[in-house]
């Protein structure tokens, strides 16, 4: 019994570490999305296919 005990805390300590780093660098990359500077850069691509539209209904 002690065998398998040894074991499930080892499994649980390894599947703790790999969740609490998948967590963190799911966090960091929503906080990167989220950056004014990344806001910007999407509503100037937004702005840019909006004018390019705008741009092609004038033509037809």
């Amino acid at each position: 019994m002690a065998p398998l005990g040894l074991a499930a805390v080892i499994i649980n300590t390894i599947l703790v570490t790999v969740a609490s780093f998948v967590n963190a660098t799911a966090g960091d990359a929503v906080v990167n999305f989220l950056q004014p500077s990344q806001i910007k850069t999407l509503l100037a691509e937004i702005i840019s296919q909006q004018s390019q539209l705008t741009k092609e209904n004038e033509r037809e």
